[in-house]
Formats: structure tokens, sequence, C-alpha cells
């Protein structure tokens, strides 16, 4: 991943929240501002008809990016260790992962911790 696009997450990760961040991976609400970020998540069969050729080359985009992102939110201070412990899982989680379907599963868990996030804030 290059820098900006890592520079890109963490602005998205400090400044928009983690949860607008995987809405917008999974396609809703998407801004044509950072068009990179509007269709991580897509099923397999519309991955080569939206231009992202195989879908092993998009799932390990997809991964990557939301490796980096999950990695950016255990670093905030007002997570606690037993989340950060959890997120650390889900990154190992998303390393193993071999289909899209097992991407959304790994994101319902994240916002749930990006939810309990919030509202300490």
């Amino acid at each position: 991943m290059t820098n900006t696009a890592v520079t890109e997450v963490k602005h998205y990760v400090e400044n928009f929240s983690f949860e607008t961040l995987i809405n917008r991976s999974m396609g809703s609400g998407h801004n044509d501002r950072y068009p990179e970020f509007s269709n991580l998540v897509l099923s397999e069969e519309g991955m080569s008809s939206r231009g992202f050729g195989t879908p092993d080359k998009h799932l390990e985009k997809t991964k990557r990016r939301l490796s980096k992102a999950l990695s950016l939110l255990m670093k905030k201070r007002i997570i606690s260790k037993d989340k950060k412990l959890l997120l650390a899982e889900l990154v190992s989680m998303v390393e193993k992962t071999t289909h899209s379907s097992e991407i959304s599963k790994i994101v319902s868990h994240a916002l749930d911790i990006t939810n309990e996030y919030k509202e300490r804030l």
C-alpha cells in the first residue's frame, strides 16, 4: 500500500470514524473524493466486471486495507486492552481469509468495537 493510501486510511480512522471507512468499503454512501474506498468488498462475481481484475487480487487489496484500518484503530488510547486483543485477532483472521464473505463477518465484529469506542468519546 502506498504512503498516500496509508495517510488516507489514517485520515478516515481519525476524522470520519472506522465505521465510515467500513461503510464506504462495503460500497454504501461512498464519496467521489475517496473512490478507492467505495468498493473494497464486493461479491466475487461482480469484481471482474467492475474492473477489479481477478477476485484474488481484489481480496488481497481488501485484506491489506482492512488490516491497516484495524491496526490504526488498535492504536487508539481509549480502546480497552481486551478490545485491542480482539482487534489483533481480527487482523489475524483477515490475513487468513480466503473468501470475501468472511470479510463481512470480520467487519461486523470491528463495527461492534467501533460503536463501543464512539460511546466513550
